[in-house]
């Protein structure tokens, strides 16, 4: 990787903690309006419609598909996975639903130019400080909202800030190995 485009990766890894830190500090009323807005933008121009995204053709799917296994304890267990799912997750607002896409998001993009900011000049990749550096990232983020009216830190984002940084070092572990079977197939030509 050359100067500049390591230099540029910088700049842009610093940005995007600025980003991440800066929403955390954002307040609870502030944030929903945030994520209204962005749902209205994605409805408006991909069409999507919270009822989409509220799951309820989703818990419906799941319960057919329990209601299908043959064994009554299993069947009676997945029923009650599935009611859990409804009554924690589906049922919420299309609010939750953004705000938690936007974490995964900011991680897997954080977690890229991370993994490709350390990674070696042959392209060889360094993961585990970056996954590491994401996971301080990410506590640090969960620890700003404990101090930010009306919002709280919860473990849960941690983890799924922490997948989403886990695609996006394997995205670049991809991005990296094409990048290098490239020049190693341009230097035998």
């Amino acid at each position: 990787m050359s100067r500049k485009v390591r230099k540029l990766n910088t700049v842009l890894v610093i940005l995007m903690l600025i980003f991440i830190w800066g929403q955390s500090m954002i307040p609870a009323d502030l944030s929903s309006s945030e994520s209204e807005f962005v749902l209205g933008v994605i409805e408006k121009f991909v069409n999507i419609g919270a009822g989409y995204m509220q799951g309820g053709r989703l818990y419906d799917l799941l319960m057919d598909l329990a209601g299908r296994v043959d064994n009554e304890r299993l069947r009676a267990f997945l029923c009650r996975c599935v009611n859990y799912l409804q009554v924690n997750y589906f049922s919420r607002d299309a609010g939750f639903w953004t705000r938690k896409l936007a974490h995964f998001t900011e991680y897997m993009i954080l977690g890229f130019l991370l993994s490709s900011l350390l990674a070696h000049r042959d392209g060889r990749g360094r993961f585990f400080l970056p996954w590491l550096l994401c996971a301080g990232v990410s506590s640090v983020d969960e620890s700003i909202q404990l101090i930010t009216p009306g919002r709280w830190g919860q473990l849960r984002d941690v983890a799924l800030d922490m997948a989403g940084a886990t695609m996006g070092l394997v995205v670049c572990v991809v991005f990296l190995a094409i990048l290098t079977f490239r020049e190693r197939r341009r230097r035998r030509c």
